[in-house]
């Protein structure tokens, strides 16, 4: 049960910090094309995964028992994000990219909170936890691919994402708190 209760966890911060990027697939599918959004989201995630998991091995090497302490970068999000709204920022105001180098890059961009938050997850677990981190954001990736193509072909959904997109930067915060408790999947 821990470890069910872990993964969903893991895609959970994982969906909230791609809110953005399903918004700007939503837009971007007329101009471009839905498959080339998804070929697209899918490489930067891999490529986020990758650097994460980079960072998060870094961390750990770097800040030993102290590796903890990275539960501060979702925190500092989450804060970010509560002032943006605040502000009344909008992320999904981009220019469509007309390369798909263009559009790698624009997700990357977007991608940026996502490697931070899984960085500090990976860096935070033992590794015998990482797999259920891969996991849990590969399952939110495949979902919000899954809810773009429904939305995309239905027209509807920038105001439910932005309506979701509310919620995230208490899932941030909830995932720097965790990752700064001593729970059972830590490294340390």
């Amino acid at each position: 049960m821990t470890e069910i209760v872990f993964f969903l966890s893991v895609g959970l911060a994982h969906i909230m910090t791609n809110i953005d990027n399903l918004a700007v697939m939503l837009l971007l599918a007329p101009v471009i094309g839905a498959a080339r959004c998804v070929v697209a989201y899918v490489i930067t995630q891999l490529i986020c995964f990758v650097v994460a998991g980079v960072a998060g091995a870094t961390a750990i090497n770097l800040l030993g028992a102290w590796v903890g302490i990275v539960g501060l970068i979702p925190i500092g999000l989450g804060l970010f994000s509560f002032w943006r709204q605040s502000q009344g920022g909008d992320a999904f105001s981009k220019p469509p990219p007309s390369s798909m180098l263009a559009t790698i890059t624009l997700f990357l961009g977007l991608g940026f909170d996502t490697m931070l938050v899984i960085s500090a997850i990976l860096g935070d677990t033992s590794q015998l936890w990482d797999g259920l981190v891969y996991l849990g954001a590969i399952a939110s990736v495949s979902l919000l691919t899954i809810i773009f193509l429904l939305m995309a072909h239905e027209r509807i959904g920038q105001s439910a994402i932005e309506r979701v997109g509310r919620f995230a930067p208490y899932t941030l915060m909830a995932v720097g708190l965790y990752i700064l408790s001593n729970s059972f999947s830590d490294t340390i």
